[in-house]
C-alpha cells in the first residue's frame, strides 16, 4: 500500500493518493488540486473511476468529446476510457477521485451505455455527501489524514454506484447468474451505512433498477426479512450500541438512526429487546 505526494511536471500540482493491494475492490482512492492553466496528461484505467468535482471549474475530455466540470458534479469512467482534465486561465478545481473494480456481475448485465454522470436523486444526494466530507477532511489534512480510515466509508460509496451500473438481465431465476446476490448485498451494505436515509422501498428498487416487487421478493427470499424489517433491525442493533458506547440523549439517538418520533422508536425498541432504551441507558438491563 502506497501513501505519498505525487511530484508532476507542473510544480504546482498537489496530488495524494492511495493505491490497494492486489484482489482490493477499491482500487484507487485520492484526491487532487488543479492549478490554473493546467492541462492533464490523456490517460486510462483498466478499472472505473469515480471523480467527484469539489470546488472550482474544469474541463473533462473524452475522446473527442469536451464537457465542463461543475462543482458537486459525480462523474463515471468506464474501463479503457482515454480522458483528460484541463483548467482555463481563471480558474482551479478540486476533485477527489476513486477507481474500482468488480467481478460479479455478468458480461451482459452491464448496462450498454452507462451514465457519464450519477443522475440526480436522493440516494445520488447520500453518495454527494459522503464525497464532499471525504474530500474536505483529506484536503484539511493535505493527505496526513489515514487514507485507510476513509477507505471503509468510500466502499458503501461504490457499492452504492455499481448499483447504477448493473441493470437488470432477465435471468434472474439461473442459479448461476449471480446478479440478485450481488443487488442484494449491496441493499444491505446501503442500508446499514444510511441509516439517517429517508427512503423507502420504491426508490431502492429503482435504484437497483428492478420493480418493487421484484426487489422485495429477492431481498426476503436471501435475508429471511422484508427491506422495512431488515432497515428496522439494523436501526435498533446501533440504537443499542448508541445507548450503550455513547453519551447522546434517546432524542439524539433516535435522530441519529432516522427516525424523528421518539416514542415510536421506543415503542419498536422495547418490542425488539423486551425493555425501553431509558432503562438500558440508567445501566439496570
Amino acid at each position: 500500500m502506497t501513501l505519498a505526494a505525487v511530484s508532476e511536471k507542473d510544480s504546482r500540482l498537489n496530488r495524494v493518493q492511495w493505491e490497494a493491494e492486489v484482489g482490493v475492490r477499491l482500487d484507487l482512492l485520492g484526491f487532487v488540486s488543479f492549478p490554473r492553466g493546467h492541462r492533464g496528461a490523456l490517460h486510462s484505467h483498466p478499472f472505473w473511476e469515480l471523480i467527484f468535482i469539489g470546488g472550482g471549474r474544469g474541463f473533462l475530455q473524452r475522446g473527442e468529446d469536451v464537457s465542463k466540470c461543475e462543482p458537486e458534479e459525480i462523474l463515471l469512467v468506464r474501463p479503457g476510457e482515454k480522458h483528460q482534465f484541463r483548467t482555463g486561465d481563471s480558474d482551479a478545481f478540486d476533485q477527489l477521485y476513486l477507481g474500482f473494480s468488480f467481478d460479479f456481475a455478468a458480461p451482459d448485465s452491464l448496462s450498454q451505455s452507462p451514465p457519464a454522470a450519477l443522475p440526480d436523486g436522493p440516494f445520488t444526494d447520500l453518495i454527494r455527501s459522503e464525497l464532499r466530507d471525504s474530500l474536505g477532511r483529506l484536503k484539511e489534512e493535505n493527505g496526513r489524514y489515514p487514507m485507510e480510515s476513509i477507505r471503509g466509508r468510500l466502499l458503501t460509496v461504490v457499492s452504492s454506484v455499481i448499483g447504477i451500473l448493473i441493470a437488470p438481465t432477465g435471468r434472474a431465476n439461473d442459479p448461476h447468474h449471480r446478479q440478485n446476490d450481488s443487488t442484494v448485498r449491496m441493499a444491505k451494505d446501503f442500508i446499514q451505512a444510511n441509516l439517517k436515509g429517508r427512503f423507502g422501498v420504491p426508490e431502492l428498487a429503482r435504484h437497483f433498477c428492478l420493480s418493487p416487487q421484484y426487489f422485495g421478493e429477492i431481498f426476503k427470499r436471501d435475508t429471511g426479512f422484508s427491506i422495512k424489517e431488515y432497515q428496522r433491525n439494523c436501526r435498533m442493533i446501533k440504537a443499542m450500541e448508541l445507548l450503550r458506547e455513547t453519551n447522546l440523549s434517546i432524542t439524539g439517538i433516535s435522530e441519529e438512526i432516522g427516525l424523528d418520533d421518539v416514542a415510536y422508536f421506543s415503542r419498536i425498541f422495547r418490542k425488539q429487546y423486551g425493555l425501553p432504551p431509558s432503562q438500558v441507558r440508567s445501566g439496570s438491563d
